[in-house]
């Protein structure tokens, strides 16, 4: 299952690639984050691993996430995987005149039952990426976010 969403944040582009940039703004932005910490490497530096916590529907789930591609200012990839579930993520930025244009593309791969479900979960996840990434612009824009 494959989507994209896609933002415009009204800030400089180096401020929102700080933003995203560290790991402790997650739980700014991202309703379910509980925790987030680095298990090898600098968290969000490439080929970097951690463990981000997160709760949904009353259930606590632990992801792995791996940083697969890194570009300064540009690109931020990766897989955050749990038992059942691979999420590979990308994070493109372009620079449009003040403005920075997000564009978020996830792919999920559901593994065994869950592949059943598919077609159930596409559009709550999508509501849900967009959800957090208007959170995310907000948090830039209104300069709550600690800045990497």
């Amino acid at each position: 299952m494959r989507f994209k969403v896609v933002t415009t944040i009204d800030a400089p582009i180096d401020e929102v690639w700080a933003a995203l940039d560290d790991p402790g703004n997650l739980p700014l932005w991202q309703t379910n984050v509980q925790t987030v910490r680095s298990t090898e490497g600098q968290l969000f530096q490439l080929g970097s691993k951690g463990e981000i916590t997160v709760e949904r529907r009353g259930h606590v789930v632990h992801l792995a996430v791996t940083v697969t591609e890194r570009v300064e200012g540009r690109l931020l990839a990766g897989t955050y995987e749990t038992k059942g579930v691979v999420n590979e993520i990308s994070n493109r930025f372009t620079d449009a005149k003040g403005q920075v244009q997000w564009e978020i593309e996830m792919a999920f791969r559901l593994g065994g039952w869950r592949s059943l479900l598919s077609p159930f979960l596409k559009r709550p996840l999508i509501a849900h990426a967009r959800h957090d990434a208007d959170r995310f612009r907000e948090m830039v824009e209104e300069g709550r976010a600690a800045l990497a």
